[in-house]
């Protein structure tokens, strides 16, 4: 069992039948995709018989005679996945919303682990979605984020004696965070923040990880009020060129925050 499988975020199931037009049947393209979900380390959800029990895996090596799964940290799942009909998987590949279905699920053993195997799916589905799986960031396990600003980089030139502007150090508050962005809400009048603004110089700290530097960029802005009438504006940001170190931290990171949610969530 590998260290990845605690978390991903549900996104509900798509009847394939509706995108015709966006199916692939090729086995070369299907191979290719899954390779690619492979390489990138990318976790999907396993529904059982397209039902409520699911569990987070992720592709530990594919071939022409099949695909190898990650198993659940639940044995009564992994039995319930080898006796269903079949599972249907759902990721998010580089924005693009991908599901498959596999049948004849079977218990093996691959590199000294258990793990599931299935033959090649028939057809994946690949739908252009712009949306990582995303975690809302609990209080009591926060992600802490430091943003050097540059003024120049807000339109800033400096004061009429040609005086460079001074750098400026905000901690904005960690909404969500996902295998390629961030979300940050900044008090309003904080910033004077615009889609496409790059950040260029952000410290993101997980818990129980080592400090990594990050290069951000706008995507989308939202004004929020609180109950408090306190006026907010949440900046949705693109981690670019994200380090491959810091990859593996988030994902730790939503394997280990899901885990806990759903062992709360549990009935006793």
């Amino acid at each position: 069992m590998a260290e990845h499988h605690e978390a991903a975020t549900f996104t509900g199931l798509l009847k394939p039948e509706h995108f015709p037009d966006h199916l692939l049947h090729d086995p070369g393209e299907i191979l290719l995709t899954l390779r690619r979900m492979n390489k990138q380390r990318v976790l999907l959800n396993a529904h059982i018989d397209a039902g409520s029990h699911r569990f987070v895996s992720a592709v530990l090596d594919c071939g022409p005679r099949g695909l190898v799964l990650d198993v659940s940290p639940d044995e009564w799942l992994n039995t319930q996945a080898v006796a269903s009909d079949f599972l249907t998987c759902s990721a998010q590949l580089d924005g693009v919303r991908i599901q498959f279905d596999l049948h004849e699920v079977t218990g093996v053993t691959w590199d000294d682990l258990p793990a599931l195997f299935a033959p090649l799916p028939a057809s994946i589905l690949r739908l252009q979605r712009r949306q990582a799986f995303r975690m809302s960031v609990p209080m009591n396990n926060p992600v802490v984020c430091q943003v050097t600003v540059y003024p120049q980089d807000c339109g800033d030139n400096g004061d009429a004696a040609g005086a460079p502007p001074a750098a400026r150090v905000v901690r904005p508050r960690v909404a969500d965070v996902s295998m390629d962005g961030i979300a940050l809400v900044f008090e309003a009048d904080t910033l004077e923040l615009a889609v496409g603004i790059e950040l260029t110089d952000c410290l993101i700290s997980l818990p129980d990880s080592d400090t990594a530097k990050v290069h951000l960029k706008v995507r989308n802005l939202h004004q929020t009020t609180n109950p408090n009438g306190v006026r907010n504006v949440r900046a949705g940001c693109e981690i670019v060129d994200m380090p491959a170190r810091f990859t593996n931290q988030i994902q730790r990171y939503i394997f280990k925050i899901e885990r806990e949610r759903r062992l709360l969530e549990s009935p006793d």
